[in-house]
């Protein structure tokens, strides 16, 4: 992936920018936030990195208690209570870099907990949306896309009363996150080869394959051409594989993924030796 952090600290842009704390959806995350319990305090046999799965597999369960007072809250977030609450997990799941092993464990808590509370997370369709993705780079991608196509609208509705260092801050901001689509649409192109970005890639399409809203945008920010006519040509591309699609064969696959899928394999069989989590609950009587 092409370095993106040395044109943009987007971390840094995202934890400073107070204005984008105040939008919709960022607020909606703070809400989630709040729904955690009071630090809990483990024996000496618990580390930290087991410590932070174990609180927020807490912090989940609180939350799932307490869905219908969080999806009634607003009704925006009626039809959109679980994209915000797995889009809020792969930011927590990334913010403390949990192991592979200890992802696994807590999709696994979580899809248990899906599955036995109420309808309107059924509604919501909660399992087929619940994506396992391991990677803390994709799901911190994956996120970034998401709550940017989430937050245009607020940030486009707050434009005229912002400053003018405050727009070239955004439109950096923009200018990053196009480029970021670029390079994420071109990993996830190849056919035969998992999607991950399909969902967002998607989002992010049906919101700026819109002559206006690239108009408006160019005209704020300037953005390079370049950039722009990326949808265009992706879309064609996308429309050429629709007509000749070509599937990658099994015998066509670099030997080098072979070797990946054989390392998975022996990781796998580590984790099979790996305390359950719901052994770690009971141990600790939660």
């Amino acid at each position: 992936m092409a370095d993106l952090e040395g044109k943009f600290d987007l971390d840094k842009f995202l934890k400073e920018d107070s204005s984008l704390k105040n939008s919709k959806l960022f607020e909606l995350y703070k809400y989630l936030d709040d729904f955690a319990l009071q630090n809990i305090t483990f024996t000496e046999r618990v580390n930290r990195q087991e410590c932070n799965l174990l609180q927020l597999c807490q912090h989940i369960q609180n939350i799932f208690n307490k869905c219908e007072e969080f999806s009634s809250s607003r009704t925006e977030i009626k039809n959109k209570c679980c994209d915000y609450f797995i889009y809020w997990l792969y930011g927590k799941i990334e913010e403390h870099k949990l192991s592979i092993y200890d992802t696994v464990c807590l999709y696994n808590s979580v899809s248990e907990i899906i599955k036995n509370n109420p309808s309107i997370i059924k509604k919501n369709k909660c399992e087929v949306k619940f994506k396992r993705e391991t990677s803390l780079d994709v799901l911190k991608n994956k996120k970034v896309l998401y709550d940017f196509v989430e937050n245009y609208n607020y940030i486009k509705d707050s434009w005229s009363r912002i400053g003018q260092s405050k727009q070239t801050e955004y439109c950096n901001y923009i200018s990053h996150i196009f480029n970021l689509y670029i390079t994420l649409e071109e990993e996830d192109r190849p056919k035969g080869l998992s999607n991950k970005y399909e969902k967002e890639l998607n989002l992010f399409k049906n919101k700026f394959n819109n002559k206006n809203e690239l108009s408006s945008l160019k005209e704020k920010c300037n953005i390079d051409d370049l950039i722009v006519k990326s949808l265009k040509i992706f879309e064609s591309v996308n429309l050429l594989q629709g007509n000749d699609e070509t599937v990658l064969s099994i015998n066509n696959i670099n030997p080098h993924y072979v070797d990946n899928f054989t390392s998975i394999k022996s990781d796998y069989t580590n984790f099979t030796l790996k305390k359950n989590i719901y052994n770690v609950f009971n141990i600790y009587h939660f």
